[in-house]
């Protein structure tokens, strides 16, 4: 892996993207440049990041952050390009070329939001790894929320309802990408496609229900704790309390309170 010259760098990420338009010639001089930049020498799990199931390049950040920072101006100005370049990127089987299509993704805006959401579904197809779903959703699918939110929560509760545990896992990472949005509107569809999930769940995706539970903790707290208090008290529930007994400490200590007082309830 040869020294990163950051004006260099700067160069071949340009004549790079003067290829936009040419995908295929893109992807070509693209696995020449991840090439040569590549660490060989790398282990899986150095970089304290769960290793990928997909072939990398471990590349060194600056390289991809410097041709997804020259690629925005071109995917703003062409998203009809920039949507069948990240198509294209996302056929290559190595991580490096998948982030970068996610990414691209999220910088596209187009007429119809629909294309964005039928490509983000092909590709949760494939079995993500938890860092590409999670860069497929913050950027590609809280991107495309802003334009079609019907469309997308729409989505993502046909992955929740889906009885593959993988798809639920993939709706769920979706919810969570667009209850980060500080304001938002939608709560009671989100609470109610949570319910289930609340009172029996998995425990393959129950980091996943403490996560998004903790972000609306945090955000919305009078309705996230009048939400768990109902489903304290449904039937059928025993997930609901140990759920509460973990997120307790995101909502406001007065808010605590009365919650540790329905948890006392539900002995």
């Amino acid at each position: 892996m040869p020294a990163i010259h950051l004006a260099r760098l700067k160069q071949q990420s340009a004549q790079l993207v003067d290829l936009f338009e040419q995908p295929d010639r893109f992807a070509y001089e693209l696995r020449k440049l991840f090439e040569l930049y590549a660490d060989r020498t790398h282990r899986p799990g150095q970089s304290g990041e769960p290793p990928s199931l997909l072939m990398t390049y471990n590349l060194p950040k600056p390289v991809l952050r410097q041709i997804t920072s020259d690629l925005q101006v071109k995917a703003k100005s062409n998203p009809e390009d920039g949507l069948t370049l990240a198509n294209r990127l996302w056929l290559d089987s190595n991580l490096e070329f998948r982030l970068l299509a996610a990414s691209l993704l999220g910088m596209i805006h187009v007429e119809s939001p629909e294309i964005v959401l039928k490509t983000i579904v092909a590709w949760c197809g494939s079995k993500l790894d938890e860092r590409l779903m999670a860069i497929v959703m913050n950027s590609g699918l809280a991107r495309l929320y802003q334009d079609a939110p019907d469309m997308v929560v729409e989505q993502i509760q046909i992955w929740l309802e889906d009885n593959d545990l993988y798809y639920q896992q993939v709706g769920l990472r979706a919810l969570i990408s667009i209850i980060s949005v500080q304001e938002h509107e939608n709560l009671p569809i989100i609470f109610h496609m949570l319910s289930p999930f609340v009172r029996k769940a998995n425990m393959k995706i129950r980091p996943d229900i403490l996560e998004a539970l903790s972000i609306l903790a945090t955000h919305s707290p009078k309705e996230t704790a009048y939400f768990l208090q109902q489903n304290l008290k449904a039937p059928d529930n025993p997930g609901t309390a140990p759920l509460t007994r973990k997120v307790l400490s995101n909502f406001p200590p007065e808010i605590q309170e009365g919650l540790r007082t329905s948890l006392r309830g539900n002995i």
